[in-house]
């Protein structure tokens, strides 16, 4: 049997600081997975490669034409090259809408 006694104020700060590293860690995946979308879009003027961003919770590219690709208008990339990009990544686990288009 283990019986572990922390006091009040370190149990905040190993929280927090636990908090800080699932975050990060969080983030970091976040920017590897906006780097394998920008390797995988097409490019002609490199736009829509330079416009992936992570923000807050998301991973956004409001380059016009983006759906575009995605759709499958260069034969550079594959048809819905995103959602394969994601579905392969043994990081990601979707669970919900992965590609959403605002209007």
């Amino acid at each position: 049997m283990i019986n572990i006694s922390v006091k009040g104020y370190l149990f905040r700060e190993l929280k927090a600081e636990l908090k800080r590293e699932a975050d990060l860690k969080v983030l970091k995946t976040k920017v590897k997975v906006m780097k394998k979308l920008a390797e995988l879009t097409p490019v002609d003027t490199g736009e829509a490669q330079r416009g992936w961003r992570v923000v807050n919770d998301a991973i956004v590219n409001e380059v016009e034409h983006i759906e575009e690709l995605n759709n499958g208008s260069s034969q550079q990339a594959p048809k819905r090259f995103i959602e394969r990009a994601l579905l392969t990544d043994v990081v990601v686990r979707p669970n919900g809408i992965m590609v959403k288009v605002k209007r």
